[in-house]
């Protein structure tokens, strides 16, 4: 199932153009079905003053934990966006890897009363 996506700071054929539903949605994959959705915003930082400067920012609503934001600075739109999706896949890896590393080992509360089961 598709989660929502809101895309602000660029047209609709600029979105198509970088794939930026396809790549985020890819991205999201990892996060359990009921995450409500992700709001990604490219902005140029410089403005018409010269200078290529687009921020990238990815902010991904979770139910029940702080949402997770990431952004990246770079020349062109798809070089910031690249460099979101690379710096948000590691940071869903991480918490994954993290979570499921402290469902793998015992509490301390959990192993103290086995120890003092099985010594009794």
């Amino acid at each position: 199932m598709a989660r929502r996506l809101e895309i602000t700071g660029v047209s609709r054929a600029e979105a198509a153009r970088l794939r930026a539903d396809a790549r985020v949605q890819a991205a999201l994959g990892a996060l359990p079905a009921g995450a409500p959705g992700a709001r990604l915003v490219v902005a140029d930082e410089n403005g018409p003053k010269g200078g290529r400067a687009f921020r990238c920012a990815i902010t991904v609503g979770r139910s029940a934990r702080s949402p997770v934001h990431v952004e990246s600075v770079a020349t062109t739109p798809r070089l910031a966006l690249d460099g979101a999706l690379t710096k948000l896949e590691r940071r869903l890896a991480r918490e994954r890897d993290l979570a499921r590393e402290s469902r793998r080992r015992p509490k301390k509360y959990y192993a103290a009363l086995r120890a003092r089961a099985s010594a009794g």
